[in-house]
C-alpha cells in the first residue's frame, strides 16, 4: 500500500494543529509516512510548548523543523530562493526537499478530518502534478463573470488583453474582494503568459502533490518558484501556490480539482490571526474537541 508524507506549517495554534493531525491519523493512519512539521519561530514559547504532546506521541514519525526566518505572508525576492536559508524558511519547503516519497500531502494546520480523504485522492490523482481544491475562485473576477471556476480552469485561457479587459470590468466596490491587477499591468510573467489566471492555485490547505514529479521542477531543481512561495504583482501579493501553480502548467502539466470537503472541513482561520479574540475562540474550541474526542487536554 502506497503511503504518502505529510507537509504542514504551524504558527501558533497548538490546539487545532493537534486536532488536525489527529483527526488525520484517525482516518487515514494506514496511508501516512513520515510528517514534516514545520514550526514557525514566531509562535509564542507557550504555545510552541503544547505541541510537546505530538512530538513525543509520534515520535520519529515526526520530523520537526524549524527555520530561520519567518516569511508568515509577505513576499520573498525571488532572487534568494538560491539561499539555502531563505528557501527553506517558506512554508512546506523543507519536507519537499527531504521526503522519499513519491507523494505528499500538504496540510494547514486548521482542520478537521471526518472519513480518509488520502485513499481516495491518490486513486483520483492520475497523471496529474497535484490534487486537491482548486481555485481561489471567489477573489477572481473570471469566477463572477461566469466564465471559469475550479472545474473549468484549463478551460478558460484568455490573453493579456482579454484578462486585462475582464479585472477592469469587475466591480470592486461590493461582493468578495478581488485584487485589481490590473492597475499595476500585473507583472512581467502574467503579462506574456496570463494563464492560469493569478489567483488561481491548488490550496494548500488540504491537497495531495505528485512529488516525484513536481520536485525536478520546482526550486532547487527546476524553473518554478517553490510551492510555498507568496508571489508579487506590482504592488499586490498572491497567495501561497498560485505562481507554483501558474509555472508548472506553464510547463504542460495539469492538476485536477477534488471535493475535498466531502471528507474534511477546514476552519479557514487566517483571519484569526490579527484577531485575538476569534483566535481564543477557535482554540478553545479545538481545545473542547480534543478533550472529548481523544480525552487530551494540552
Amino acid at each position: 500500500m502506497e503511503k504518502v508524507d505529510v507537509l504542514i506549517n504551524a504558527l501558533g495554534k497548538p490546539c487545532q494543529t493537534t486536532l488536525t493531525l489527529l483527526t488525520l491519523l484517525r482516518h487515514s493512519n494506514r496511508r501516512i509516512g513520515t510528517i514534516y512539521f514545520n514550526e514557525e519561530a514566531a509562535t509564542p514559547p507557550g504555545e510552541a510548548r503544547k505541541y510537546d504532546w505530538l512530538k513525543r506521541r509520534l515520535g520519529a514519525r515526526m520530523v520537526v523543523y524549524k527555520p530561520p526566518y519567518c516569511h508568515w505572508i509577505r513576499t520573498v525576492d525571488r532572487r534568494r530562493y538560491v539561499e539555502d536559508d531563505i528557501r527553506l524558511s517558506l512554508r512546506y519547503q523543507y519536507g519537499w526537499e527531504h521526503s522519499d516519497k513519491r507523494l505528499v500531502l500538504v496540510l494547514h494546520n486548521d482542520c478537521e478530518f471526518f472519513g480518509d480523504v488520502v485513499s481516495p485522492m491518490i486513486e483520483a490523482l492520475g497523471d496529474r502534478i497535484a490534487l486537491g481544491h482548486l481555485g481561489a475562485c471567489q477573489g477572481c473576477p473570471a469566477f463572477y463573470a461566469g466564465v471559469c471556476d475550479s472545474t473549468r480552469h484549463l478551460d478558460y485561457r484568455p490573453g493579456y488583453e482579454a484578462l486585462s479587459a475582464l479585472y477592469a470590468a469587475h466591480d470592486y466596490s461590493g461582493g468578495p474582494y478581488c485584487a485589481p491587477f490590473h492597475l499595476t499591468d500585473f507583472n512581467e510573467k502574467y503579462r506574456q503568459e496570463p494563464w492560469p489566471l493569478p489567483p488561481c492555485r491548488v490550496n494548500e490547505w488540504c491537497c495531495l502533490v505528485n512529488l516525484a514529479t513536481a520536485r525536478p521542477v520546482t526550486a532547487p531543481h527546476g524553473p518554478s518558484v517553490p510551492y510555498g512561495a507568496i508571489s508579487d504583482l506590482g504592488d499586490y501579493g498572491i497567495d501561497v501556490a498560485a505562481e507554483w501553480f501558474h509555472d508548472v502548467h506553464r510547463l504542460g502539466f495539469t492538476a485536477g480539482h477534488f471535493p475535498i470537503y466531502d471528507f474534511m472541513r477546514h476552519i479557514g482561520g487566517h483571519a484569526a490571526m490579527s484577531d485575538p479574540a476569534l483566535y481564543k475562540r477557535r482554540e478553545e474550541e479545538a481545545a473542547r474537541q480534543l478533550a472529548a474526542d481523544f480525552g487530551l487536554q494540552l
